[in-house]
């Protein structure tokens, strides 16, 4: 049903360049990212909400198992956390994953060393 909804919300849409991408579905609704994955957005009732706004934030997000968090990395490769709509960062990394009690988050990181 909620994906179905989707569809629908970007087939109303579908006079503008942009489409939605990377569902994934949680209690409050559907979060996606938009075509430039510069923001992720919430589908509550047909409604979508920009819940961040980050040039590359929409490649790598995960929503937590208990679904209060969501952690995404921007095209800088920073690490976020967005807790009830304030985003923390946590600094550089990307990929981010949870465990599966949502305690904890594991995250690649590169680390550059000039000779």
């Amino acid at each position: 049903m909620k994906i179905a909804l989707l569809f629908l919300l970007v087939q109303i849409n579908q006079a503008s360049p942009a489409y939605f991408s990377n569902p994934d579905i949680c209690d409050q609704g559907i979060v996606a990212s938009d075509n430039y994955c510069s923001a992720l957005y919430l589908f509550d009732n047909e409604t979508p909400t920009v819940i961040a706004a980050t040039p590359g934030c929409g490649r790598y997000f995960r929503i937590s198992p208990d679904e209060r968090y969501i952690a995404y990395n921007d095209d800088r490769d920073q690490i976020f956390i967005l807790i009830s709509q304030r985003t923390f960062r946590l600094g550089p990394g990307s990929n981010p994953s949870w465990s599966h009690d949502s305690r904890s988050i594991i995250f690649h990181l590169q680390y550059y060393q000039r000779f």
